[in-house]
């Protein structure tokens, strides 16, 4: 993806920072583990957080909700945050090398992005219920987001879905691409999600509408509020749309300096049957970069 070597304003000030708009993009991914206890089937749920080190710290805790309406059954565990796992308490902000970030909290640098993990596992009945959905949700976004009506009274939800029939059982596509922060004006963009399926599914990549927070109803969740032009597939102002390419590259040129909720989800289909579906979420700054500060490919 390309990235500018220069931002200027400190994330907390862009961000007009709320008690939880400390989340700056996260999604909720699933590995399947094989056979649980008492004739179930046992997933790990990995919920990734993306946090601004200018907000508030990350939450020690969580909670992770799971729900099948076929079989009416729900389930909730609150989640620790973790060190333990690799990448989890990292600083990830896309800076040049020797630079300055503002993680952890009291760091010299203007901004900072810190990627946190949160981690459990779960079991489900073998063999049951194709229509099963996990998923975090937080309140509230930041104030200062330029495509959501009222962003600041509005909340995030990042979600998975499962088809818990699938022999042998399914895994959900993962990210394993940082998401993208920050871009400019007028510069071709190429960003590759980094989207890879453990079982070899086909995918599919769509624009989405970002999603409100709707706790403790369970699905179907509730659209984020986008004032107009702007939607979930119109997220942000460009010159020449959002093309998406063949394994979960996007490219555009942004045309304005924005500040947007940008979301996306993966479909996975195996035999031409969608068996499955994940979620990104992200804060995107769009700045107008200075000239002599060309962007970098990473």
């Amino acid at each position: 993806m390309l990235r500018p070597r220069v931002l200027g304003l400190a994330l907390g000030a862009m961000l007009g920072m709320s008690e939880a708009s400390h989340y700056l993009g996260g999604d909720l991914t699933y590995t399947c583990l094989g056979p649980g206890s008492g004739g179930t089937t046992r997933y790990r749920v990995r919920f990734t957080l993306y946090r601004d080190c200018n907000g508030i710290p990350a939450d020690p805790q969580i909670t992770i909700r799971w729900r099948s309406a076929q079989l009416n059954i729900s389930g909730s565990r609150s989640v620790n945050r973790t060190t333990v796992i690799p990448g989890s308490g990292v600083d990830v902000t896309p800076v040049c090398t020797g630079g300055q970030t503002a993680c952890p909290n009291g760091a010299t640098g203007a901004y900072g992005i810190q990627r946190w993990i949160y981690e459990t596992d779960i079991d489900l009945p073998a063999g049951q219920g194709s229509d099963w959905v996990i998923w975090h949700e937080n309140c509230c976004r930041s104030a200062a987001i330029d495509n959501l009506t009222a962003p600041g009274g509005q909340g995030s939800t990042f979600y998975a879905f499962l088809d818990n029939t699938q022999v042998p059982c399914n895994s959900s596509p993962q990210f394993t691409n940082l998401p993208q922060f920050f871009n400019c004006t007028g510069r071709p963009t190429l960003l590759n999600l980094g989207v890879v399926d453990p079982d070899g599914d086909s995918l599919v990549i769509k624009l989405a509408d970002c999603l409100d927070w709707n706790t403790p109803t369970p699905p179907p969740f509730t659209p984020a509020t986008y004032t107009a032009p702007y939607s979930g597939l119109n997220p942000f102002p460009t010159t020449t749309g959002i093309l998406i390419q063949g394994g979960g590259l996007f490219s555009y040129i942004a045309s304005t300096g924005f500040r947007s909720a940008f979301c996306y989800k993966v479909e996975e289909y195996r035999n031409g049957v969608k068996i499955g579906e994940t979620f990104q979420d992200v804060y995107l700054i769009i700045q107008n970069c200075p000239v002599s500060a060309p962007p970098v490919a990473a």
